[in-house]
Formats: C-alpha cells, sequence, structure tokens
C-alpha cells in the first residue's frame, strides 16, 4: 500500500543533509517534496500547492492535469454513490453512500470547491532527469514542518527543520502526522474503488476475520477478539514434534500449508469477498517468531493483499505481569498436562511457553493497532485519502 503524505516545491538554498527529495527534470527545473512512489509510467510526487503555483516549467502542466483530474474523481465518486444507493444489499451503509454522493454534488455544483493545501503529482518517469533522494529518517521532519506551517521549510536543511520544530514544542520521536486528508482527490480504477469499499463493508456491514496458525487458520467472529493462546501453543508444540520426527525419518523438510488459501478456501457465501487474516507462527524451542497480519480482496478472478503488517514475537520485552496474567488462566493450565504428554513437558519447557504464549499476545495486540490505524484512514471519505497497493516504493539513500 502507498502511505500518502506531503511535500512541496522550491530551489533549496542549503548544503546541508536534506529532508526533502528532488527530482530534477529534464527541462531543468527542480520539484522538491518527497516521491511516494512509481510504477511503469509515472512517478508520484507529493507537493505543496501554494509553492509549486510559483514554479515555471513543466510543472504547470502537472498541476493543471491534477485539477482536471479532481473534477473526473468527484464525478466518479457521484456516479458510484447514486447507483450504488438503488441496490439493496448496499443498506447497511447507505448512509455513507448518501452522505458521499451529496458532498460529491456539492463540490462539482461549485459550493464547496476549496482548493486542497497539497496535491500529489503523477510526474512522467521520461521527464525525470535525476532523482536526489533523502535520508528516510529526515522525512519525518518534513511531514512535522508541514503540519506545523514551518514557513518555507523546502528551503531548509534537516537540522534547520528539526531546530524550528523544537521550538514549536514538536515530540520528534512520536510517529510522524498523517497528512493523507489534505490532498486533493483523485480518480480511482475500479480497483481501487472495490478495495475502498471492502474496508468500509468490513468496517460498517460484516467483519470476516481469521486468526491461528499455517497449520490451522479458523474463523472468528470479531476483529478485537484474542487468539487462542493455550491452543496455539499446544498446536505449535505438536506442529514442531512432527517436524523434527519427519525430518529424523526420511530427511524431508517440514511443509507449510498457504494459510491465505486455507482462508480462501472457507468463504462460500455470496459477498464474501475480502478478509482480514492474522497467522500467529511460534517457534517454542527458539522462544521467537511473527505474527503477520493480512487484509485481502478478490478483485475480479484474483484474490490481492491490499495491507500488510508483521510484528515480531519477542519474549524479551513481554512484562512479568502480562506473563504472570497467562499463567493463572485456566485455558493455560491445561497446556503444562498437554506438553507433559508430548514429551516436553519439564518446567523450563513449559516456563518457555508462556514466555512465548505472552509474548504472541502482545505482538497480536501491536499488529491489531496497526490494522486499526490502516482501516480508520478510510472509513471518512471514500475518495481520499489515496489507497494504493501496488505501487514501488523508491529506495531510500542519504543525498540521492
Amino acid at each position: 500500500m502507498l502511505a500518502v503524505y506531503i511535500a512541496s516545491f522550491g530551489s533549496p538554498g542549503f548544503t546541508g543533509e536534506p529532508a526533502f527529495d528532488t527530482l530534477h527534470l529534464r527541462d531543468r527545473t527542480k520539484c522538491v517534496g518527497i516521491l511516494l512512489g512509481r510504477d511503469n509510467q509515472y512517478a508520484y510526487f507529493a507537493v505543496r500547492r501554494q509553492a509549486a503555483e510559483g514554479i515555471k516549467g513543466s510543472i504547470q502542466g502537472y498541476l493543471k492535469k491534477a485539477d482536471e483530474e479532481e473534477k473526473i474523481a468527484y464525478e466518479q465518486l457521484r456516479d458510484r454513490t447514486q447507483a450504488m444507493m438503488q441496490e439493496p444489499e448496499h443498506r447497511t451503509y447507505h448512509f455513507v453512500l448518501e452522505q458521499e454522493c451529496d458532498r460529491a454534488l456539492r463540490w462539482l455544483g461549485g459550493m464547496e470547491r476549496t482548493p486542497s493545501e497539497l496535491m500529489i503529482l503523477s510526474i512522467p518517469i521520461g521527464d525525470v532527469a535525476k532523482p536526489e533522494l533523502a535520508a528516510r529518517e529526515n522525512h519525518a521532519l518534513a511531514l512535522w514542518s508541514w503540519r506545523k506551517q514551518i514557513d518555507a521549510p523546502e528551503s531548509c536543511d534537516a537540522l534547520k527543520l528539526r531546530e524550528a520544530l523544537q521550538k514549536e514544542n514538536v515530540d520528534l520521536k512520536r510517529e510522524p502526522p498523517d497528512l493523507g486528508s489534505r490532498f486533493q482527490a483523485v480518480p480511482q480504477s475500479g480497483d481501487e474503488w472495490t478495495a475502498r469499499l471492502a474496508l468500509v463493508r468490513y468496517s460498517r456491514d460484516r467483519e470476516i476475520e481469521f486468526q491461528g496458525t499455517s497449520g490451522m487458520m479458523v474463523r472468528i467472529g470479531d476483529r478485537n477478539a484474542q487468539a487462542d493462546v493455550a491452543k496455539l501453543l499446544a498446536q505449535g508444540l505438536q506442529q514442531q514434534s512432527q517436524d523434527v520426527l519427519g525430518e529424523l525419518l526420511d530427511g524431508r523438510k517440514p511443509k507449510r500449508r498457504d494459510w491465505l488459501e486455507s482462508c480462501q478456501g472457507m468463504l462460500k457465501q455470496e459477498r464474501e469477498d475480502y478478509f482480514r487474516a492474522s497467522c500467529m507462527e511460534h517457534d517454542i524451542a527458539r522462544s521467537d517468531g511473527t505474527v503477520e497480519s493480512v487484509f485481502v480482496v478478490r478483485l475480479g478472478n484474483e484474490w490481492k493483499t491490499i495491507w500488510k503488517a508483521t510484528v515480531p514475537i519477542d519474549v524479551k520485552t513481554v512484562p512479568k505481569e502480562t506473563q504472570q496474567r497467562l499463567e493463572s488462566d485456566p485455558q493455560i493450565r491445561s497446556l503444562t498436562s498437554l506438553a507433559q504428554s508430548l514429551g516436553v513437558g519439564s518446567q523450563d519447557s513449559i516456563d518457555r511457553a508462556l514466555k512465548v504464549g505472552a509474548a504472541t499476545m502482545q505482538a497480536q495486540s501491536q499488529v491489531n493497532q496497526q490494522f486499526e490505524f490502516f482501516r480508520q484512514r478510510y472509513q471518512h471519505r471514500l475518495d481520499i485519502p489515496v489507497l494504493r497497493w501496488n505501487v514501488s516504493s523508491p529506495e531510500r539513500r542519504p543525498g540521492g
């Protein structure tokens, strides 16, 4: 997915470490901002409208095209929502469609047409002579400078921006602000529209949720439900015992099921064309593993992952009280006898399993928070922020 953030044009008058990216164009002008990504045709570059409007050259053509496409985007929004409001299957979120249709009509009628503060420009790859990319960690300074409306931040190097933001009492250890809602609307492909509606349907109509391991995914009814840690740990112990036995007998490597295909195979009903799944893979012996979570949508005949996050299972960061609560859970008490029946019933093995279980719960909580941030971004409007998952991110490097 392409995270949408903000940037601007200008001619930096500094020699220090930059906070912004620079695209040198073939007409000898420069774009200063943040390169969001690119595909085979375009480089997607975010800019500050006010700064861009003062630059001559091909930039003016990109700005004009962006404004023309914004009108198309609102026409799309109007037409799509009007058509959907006539279909009974959308009744559970009819009010969302209605308010978005009204907003599109007001914009097209000139009643609410305030120019966006920020813009995404689609710059043809052939028009870019040379990109210079700032260090990724410096982009947080750029984002905060736009959020705090620092004067002409594009003309400041990273050190000056840091000093200016400290005067604004910005805690730079925090996550940078999400400024996606400050962009102009852009036309949406059919796939992007379908994926966006899937998030709305998941939130307001029907949650489709799976949790488990690569060996066993189960459907649950609540996105906030915690995984059955005792069952997952028991399965992990049993699976690892079988893997070791198989390697000893015939040298074969353990096979892992495609857990996403397993989830897809359980979707039998009409309109079950999206789901969220979280897969916990833990290694009891090594006391580590990961929790991987995805949001998947069927686009045509293919399933596409439009969001993905992976959090490591780290026993070193689990508070002691978390493990103690897990130990007192009735489900977990049964794990002791199960572990003993599998021949791994030493106290050390049980303690290690409990630590992995507590760390798994912690990692699951973290990945849930990341998904909630992603989900909430797309609940307020059906046109922005931009939702992209098929655009490659540029390789970051200091200075270009």
